[in-house]
């Protein structure tokens, strides 16, 4: 629904806005995409309220700075890794 081009710091706060007002389940990205969300979301001071349950990634390698990340910006998700 979000493709990663989307994901500027020009378009944070209405895809926080969006996601907020969605509530997903999940997300599935690239690692590096996911993680530049969580940059975004954390230079902005911003925050998602109900974070995805699930977060799956592939494509690249998902590094543990990334992970850490995702639990401190995306709250209550499950990180899960896919090939």
């Amino acid at each position: 629904i979000i493709p990663m081009q989307a994901i500027l710091p020009s378009t944070i706060n209405e895809l926080i806005e969006f996601i907020n007002h969605n509530n997903f389940d999940y997300f599935i990205g690239y690692p590096s995409i996911i993680h530049n969300l969580c940059n975004l979301i954390k230079q902005n001071n911003l925050m998602i309220k109900y974070g995805p349950k699930y977060i799956f990634s592939g494509c690249e390698k998902l590094h543990q700075f990334q992970k850490d990340a995702y639990i401190d910006s995306l709250k209550h998700s499950l990180v899960l890794l896919e090939f």
